[in-house]
């Protein structure tokens, strides 16, 4: 699955993160997120400054663009059917070892 993780601040730009094994990160599907993925598919959106800036995406298809460039096909394990809220939707805590991420 794509997975994006980005830090920075979406005014002056974001760069891809750097998300460590052992790691956690609030993680949720683009699909499930009130803005759905275009043509280029689902992507799992890591972290906050990716999730604002994926938000934003709408208004700003640059930084649409900056995640999909900057998001990594990896191996995803969802445990759970996540958590619900009324702000974020469906989101989960994933946390990256050495062979996938796994998410709870």
């Amino acid at each position: 699955m794509q997975v994006a993780y980005l830090k920075g601040n979406w005014a002056y730009g974001v760069t891809q993160g750097m998300w460590d094994y052992g790691e956690t990160r609030e993680c949720q599907l683009a699909s499930r997120s009130s803005q759905p993925p275009d043509k280029r598919g689902d992507v799992l959106v890591c972290g906050s400054d990716t999730e604002l800036a994926w938000n934003l995406g709408w208004l700003r298809p640059d930084l649409r663009n900056k995640i999909y460039e900057n998001a990594r096909l990896l191996k995803v394990r969802f445990r759970s059917s996540g958590h619900s809220s009324r702000n974020k939707g469906t989101w989960w805590i994933c946390k990256r070892n050495d062979e996938e991420i796994i998410c709870d």
